[in-house]
């Protein structure tokens, strides 16, 4: 379901989450970075979101603020001397800038020069779960989705990857059993 909450946080509350957050995920050598999918992603207002993903990426970056929380310490290190990355996984259309969101979230990723943008290219559909999308509306879908991602991308200097389908989704399949099931034709 949907993150209840996250939005709301205050500053402190925010930054107190991703600090025990970096702490475990920088205590692990193995750890190089992680993907952060909280949905539905909002940073409007610089809500909790916000101040999280901004938190996130001071401390993977290994930046020790000159006061509080010492998270940041073990993300940067010998095997790490630049410190840990950090994705968002969120639609392109979240980087769009002319609007405040878009610009909040350029921000985050590009602030520490750590985080970059993780944009799918499924479930492209407008319809309910399980109407799939004709393979022709997918294909225009998907393309424009592409090359909004690398001109909007670019204008913010952020870096970003696209994440393909490999399986089924709840618009892209082959074939659909069941009453709530139905392939567009094309």
């Amino acid at each position: 379901g949907s993150l209840k909450g996250m939005s709301e946080l205050n500053k402190q509350q925010a930054y107190a989450f991703a600090d025990k957050l970096s702490r475990k995920l920088c205590a692990d050598s193995d750890v190089a970075g992680v993907q952060l999918d909280l949905e539905p992603l909002s940073l409007a207002g610089r809500n909790g979101q916000y101040h999280f993903y901004q938190r996130i990426a001071e401390n993977l970056a290994g930046e020790v603020p000159a006061s509080g929380d010492q998270a940041a310490q073990a993300c940067r290190n010998a095997d790490y001397p630049q410190g840990r990355f950090f994705s968002v996984f969120a639609s392109s259309n979240r980087l769009n800038p002319t609007s405040e969101e878009g610009n909040l979230l350029a921000k985050v990723l590009s602030s520490h020069g750590n985080g970059y943008l993780i944009a799918p290219l499924y479930d492209l559909g407008d319809g309910p779960a399980g109407e799939g999308l004709a393979l022709g509306d997918y294909r225009q879908r998907a393309e424009r989705h592409v090359a909004q991602m690398k001109r909007w991308a670019k204008h913010h200097g952020v870096s970003y990857q696209l994440a393909v389908p490999a399986a089924g989704t709840v618009h892209e399949f082959s074939r659909c059993a069941g009453e709530r099931c139905s392939l567009a034709a094309g």
